[in-house]
């Protein structure tokens, strides 16, 4: 069993300054020291082949963790050292024979790759969705018959979900956490709880029978040891990334003889490191670790699968890959493969603590970044990048390779013709630092490395990288400092990557979408040559000629005044709903500005020889009210309900869209956390049908 090991972090005033200047963070949180290159050598992984290698591996991380980092014994931590389960916390309708001609599908990275969302849309115009602990289950189609057909109590907070719609089964991926329940009548104010000794993390994988729409039911729930990084479905199977910490454990935290030697060890300060006392010291505290790696079991380490009552491990020890250099306070990166019903789960793992993910059909790849490794003292900013083959039914560790800088998301990378396309923004310079910009192109060269085989190095110099796209053979990168550049890329020879064109406009982007062959859809924030505004803007871009590249429509949505508008859109691909065949972009947006409020969806007409049109919008703020304030019902925040404040609005948080087509019309079908609206693309100021979601009763405590 991976366990939880809560330390303090004590920072005398000398040491402060020390640790500060040693990691140098950048704006973004990245450390950034002045030092060296990690040799591709130390980086690329290899097998513990036994649980001898790994509690090696492991004795010199943890030495190195305690001697290189001012953290201090927690006191109670023997509290954590049992099985680690909080007391108390949850153990881990009707057919539709008028289906709709077409329904949208989740805005995926990579086409044949499916992603995890918030809703699910059926060929049959069921809606599947998730909402605080529920799975719901609606009739979509048509839209005037709308309504909810049934629900089911997760026990677990859902992340998100997919659908197999040829098995009638939803897998629900969920999340353990504690949480707590609203009080009715207890007002605005939310008194936070007693905080709880944390749970070991686990992801639960909720496989869902949903034949019988009004009667859902759970057939199989899986509960795997770790954080979640992302999940990805191919080729009828499901690929999860979880991570699980292999930190000091409690058992070494707890002896009564570490906490006084760290103390006495870091009191030194920058006493020279060849003095006697702190000599002593390290011997005295390796001397302790060894004798606790001796009587270590590390498969109780490692992560477990749990189905039901059984239990089992996800890899054996001699699996494990680690890298040719000591890991401060290291962690399991595990890649788990399991078929569309739950069964043949097969894993492969590696440590590090990587949380940028991007698949495609064959590979997985997984970013680590330097600044939460540390390879070496004066480590350079670098991310390392580890190769997954998860083509065949088990996920195989492949290669490993490095970037200069760190990458900002998923669409920072793409593969194509079997190689890699890394987007990255390197920090340097210490004090004085400042930023450049790197597209890098990298092979597997079946050795356990990707290799470069070509670069474009320090291109937008003091700039950083805020969305990336890649297209075939052409690459795209917009960067930030106070305008907005977008750099066009000509891939078509791996080898030798050509920047091709530069347009620089104000505001930036922060998701770039491709409408055609030719044609990039952005959304972003507007801004002047002074910098970016409050304001959402979209923007077209004509990239036919790489040499040069052109904007050719822009549009910011026209709000009462002055004000802050933001849009989940900008930064979370799922809730861009893009309807080719109609030229039809629908996105949430939230405005105030005063006592001015919008919660809702804006649909826009896209068209590049035309430019953007505003062709209606959806609010929900007025399901809010019907959520939380049902007339006769239990009201959980009465308070709110008794005036019309504009807290009670936000509670109708604009999510997602789907568009519906059929009997020669199309519907917009839009979803907040309070519920679904259907309105007709003709007139989305008409409400077709409605679903209002039943009240939260539960907030989770993060």
């Amino acid at each position: 069993m991976a366990h939880v090991a809560r330390v303090r972090l004590l920072l005398p005033a000398a040491l402060a300054l020390t640790l500060t200047a040693c990691l140098d963070l950048d704006p973004d949180g990245n450390s950034s020291p002045p030092g060296e290159v990690a040799p591709a050598a130390t980086l690329r992984l290899q097998k513990a082949q036994s649980c001898d290698g790994l509690r090696a591996y492991l004795e010199q991380a943890w030495l190195t963790s305690l001697l290189r980092t001012p953290f201090a014994v927690c006191a109670d931590c023997e509290a954590f050292a049992d099985d680690g389960v909080l007391a108390g916390a949850p153990e881990a309708g009707g057919g539709n024979a008028n289906a709709p001609d077409d329904v949208s599908r989740t805005n995926t990275q990579e086409a044949g790759v499916d992603e995890a969302d918030l809703v699910k849309a059926g060929s049959d115009g069921r809606l599947y969705t998730i909402s605080a602990n529920l799975l719901l289950i609606a009739r979509g189609f048509p839209p005037g018959e709308l309504a909810e057909l049934g629900r089911l109590d997760l026990e677990a907070r859902p992340l998100g979900l997919y659908l197999d719609e040829a098995a009638a089964r939803v897998i629900v991926v969920a999340a353990t956490e504690v949480f707590y329940a609203l009080e009715p009548g207890a007002g605005d104010a939310i008194a936070a709880p007693d905080i709880a000794p944390p749970v070991d993390p686990a992801v639960e994988l909720l496989f869902v029978d949903v034949g019988d729409p009004a009667a859902p039911r759970i057939e199989r729930r899986l509960r795997i040891d770790g954080h979640h990084v992302a999940t990805r479905r191919t080729q009828g199977r499901l690929h999860l990334v979880s991570r699980t910490g292999l930190g000091v454990p409690p058992q070494l935290w707890s002896d009564q003889r570490l906490a006084p030697w760290l103390d006495e060890y870091w009191s030194l300060g920058e006493a020279p490191a060849a003095s006697p006392r702190r000599a002593e010291l390290e011997r005295l505290i390796a001397e302790l670790v060894h004798e606790f790696v001796l009587a270590l079991e590390p498969l109780e380490l490692l992560p477990a699968l749990r189905d039901g009552d059984l239990r089992s491990a996800l890899v054996q020890c001699g699996d494990v890959f680690h890298p040719g250099v000591d890991t401060l306070w290291p962690e399991l990166l595990t890649v788990t493969s399991l078929a569309g019903d739950g069964s043949d789960p097969r894993s492969a793992s590696v440590v590090g603590n990587g949380s940028v993910v991007y698949a495609n059909a064959e590979s997985l790849y997984v970013s680590q970044p330097s600044s939460g490794w540390w390879w070496r003292e004066a480590q350079s900013e670098q991310t390392a990048v580890h190769r997954f083959e998860i083509g065949e039914r088990v996920p195989r560790y492949s290669a490993t390779g490095s970037v200069p800088g760190h990458v900002r998301d998923s669409f920072a990378f793409s593969e194509h013709a079997g190689y890699l396309r890394v987007a990255s923004t390197q920090w340097t310079g210490g004090r004085t630092r400042t930023s450049s910009n790197h597209l890098s192109v990298l092979e597997d060269t079946g050795r356990g490395e990707l290799r470069v085989a070509g670069a474009v190095n320090g291109f937008a110099p003091g700039e950083t990288i805020f969305s990336s796209r890649f297209v075939g053979e052409r690459g795209f990168v917009v960067t930030f400092r106070q305008i907005d550049p977008l750099f066009s890329f000509d891939l078509s020879d791996p080898r030798a990557p050509v920047l091709r064109g530069e347009l620089e406009i104000p505001g930036f982007s922060t998701y770039m979408h491709p409408i055609d062959d030719r044609h990039l859809l952005t959304i972003g924030r507007a801004g002047t040559a002074a910098g970016a505004s409050w304001e959402v803007q979209l923007q077209i871009f004509d990239v036919g000629d790489l040499d040069q590249p052109r904007r050719v429509a822009a549009h910011v949505p026209a709000m009462d005044g002055t004000g802050y508008s933001w849009s989940e859109a900008g930064y979370d691909h799922h809730a861009f709903t893009y309807y080719a065949p109609l030229q039809l972009l629908a996105i949430p947006l939230s405005y105030s500005r005063g006592d001015t409020l919008f919660n809702g969806f804006i649909a826009f007409r896209i068209d590049p020889a035309t430019g953007i049109r505003e062709i209606g919008r959806v609010s929900h703020s007025d399901l809010a009210r019907a959520a939380y304030c049902p007339e006769g019902g239990a009201q959980p925040l009465s308070d709110l309900c008794r005036r019309d404040g504009l807290a009670l609005q936000w509670l109708a948080h604009p999510r997602r869209s789907v568009v519906m087509t059929g009997d020669d019309e199309a519907f917009l079908y839009t979803l907040s956390s309070a519920g679904l609206k259907a309105s007709p693309l003709t007139n989305l100021g008409q409400v077709l049908g409605t679903v209002v979601f039943p009240a939260s009763q539960y907030r989770y405590y993060y």
